[in-house]
């Protein structure tokens, strides 16, 4: 089908950790709604050949970088968030609120492989 429609969808129905319900799926893009629970953190992934933007819905989003998660990029409500192509990185939600956000993957292939943490510091 050339276009598809998401009637009354409805974000707060979605209530897993980190994981999501993914909406939809085509060859080189996959779109999910995300909520992270509050105090949740990601274990070290990457995501190959996928570049990564999550749009912030609401509360706040970390993005951890760095064998002793010395970079700590912080996004909020209305920010929109890039990581590009097999970035090794983490997520938390270090608020007491849940995070909402809306994550587009764009790129071929597996979209998710686990990764030790860096070695060297960013």
């Amino acid at each position: 089908m050339p276009i598809r429609i998401l009637k009354s969808l409805n974000v707060e129905s979605i209530n897993k950790m980190v994981d999501s319900e993914r909406f939809i799926k085509t060859e080189n893009a996959i779109l999910e709604f995300v909520i992270s629970t509050p105090g949740s953190i990601s274990n070290w992934h990457h995501h190959g050949n996928y570049d990564i933007f999550n749009y912030i819905i609401s509360g706040i989003q970390q993005f951890l970088l760095g064998s002793n998660n010395e970079q700590v990029i912080t996004a909020k409500q209305g920010d929109l968030v890039h990581i590009t192509k097999n970035s090794i990185h983490r997520e938390s939600n270090p608020s007491d609120q849940p995070t909402k956000y809306l994550l587009i993957r764009v790129g071929t292939g597996q979209s998710l492989f686990p990764a030790d943490a860096p070695l060297t510091d960013v």
